[in-house]
């Protein structure tokens, strides 16, 4: 099942990729937490004062021009993601903590509009929605070990909406340089026992678009 979500999912975005005029690469680095936890007596019962590690993911995809004077485009990719979220559930007087291991799949989709259009440098603000699919995860506390992807522990598909900025700095007039803020945040997700939860991401992107060279008649 996890292969056939991510191959039906390259196969969808190289599907794409004739109709597109950019192609595109990148690194993040991410940072995620569990926001709005409720427990099934519909108490928030997590303490998210904890540190949030920064990870590595990678991801790609295709652009194309929306309007005429290119200022409004349309991203199309996607990510793998790992996350690692440390936090702890608080009974009473008692902490105990907890670690998750995530790693996603992600296939993400939206506009992108320049706030600032120049030739070399182009400030854009980008919104997008995804769905991640969880292919992995892991959750441990004291001495017990449990695989998330095995059970209903934690939902394996979410439904995402981002916002942020990029800032993409031409190289030649055909490839850029670009670094980008995105802020994620999942729909509530529902697990065993009437808990909920949602999940956030915070990441940076840096990587290269390079456009496709129109075919000569």
């Amino acid at each position: 099942m996890k292969i056939k979500i991510i191959t039906y999912s390259f196969w969808f975005l190289v599907g794409f990729t004739s109709y597109a005029q950019t192609l595109y690469v990148e690194t993040s680095l991410s940072s995620a937490y569990f926001k709005d936890y409720t427990n099934d007596f519909g108490m928030n019962t997590l303490d998210n004062s904890h540190s949030s590690p920064i990870e590595l993911g990678i991801g790609g995809g295709v652009i194309f021009d929306v309007s005429k004077n290119k200022r409004l485009k349309w991203d199309l990719g996607i990510n793998y993601n790992k996350y690692k979220i440390n936090t702890s559930f608080v009974v009473g007087n008692t902490s105990t903590s907890t670690h998750y291991n995530l790693s996603y799949v992600s296939l993400k989709s939206g506009p992108y509009y320049s706030l600032i259009d120049k030739p070399r440098v182009k400030l854009q603000f980008h919104s997008h929605a995804s769905f991640d699919y969880l292919v992995f995860g892991s959750n441990q506390y004291i001495n017990e070990f449990i695989d998330l992807t095995s059970g209903h522990q934690l939902s394996k598909l979410l439904m995402n909406y981002h916002y942020g900025l990029a800032l993409e700095i031409f190289i030649t007039s055909e490839n850029s340089f670009y670094i980008s803020y995105d802020s994620k945040h999942s729909f509530r997700a529902t697990i065993e026992n009437d808990e909920s939860y949602r999940l956030n991401v915070n990441s940076v992107m840096l990587g290269f678009r390079f456009k496709f060279k129109e075919l000569e008649n």
